[in-house]
């Protein structure tokens, strides 16, 4: 077990642009069609690929603008 006595300031993140993730999920699907690899494998590839459909998903879905105190929109 890894224990720290403080939280980090940065934590690792994984935010890729949705272009990117779009084409990582396509790379996946593309991969996984070929059927090239133990069912094991699959298996993992499957629920690598459900994670970041339903991330991409997310992201796509989320709010890009903030309404402020005072009317404005802050990106």
């Amino acid at each position: 077990m890894l224990l720290a006595l403080i939280l980090a300031l940065n934590s690792p993140q994984f935010g890729p642009e949705c272009t990117e993730l779009c084409n990582y999920c396509l790379a996946l699907t593309q991969t996984l069609a070929g059927q090239g690899f133990s069912s094991e494998t699959e298996k993992f590839l499957s629920w690598l690929l459900y994670d970041l459909i339903n991330y991409f998903a997310a992201e796509m879905k989320a709010p890009r603008w903030l309404r402020t105190a005072d009317g404005g929109e802050v990106y």
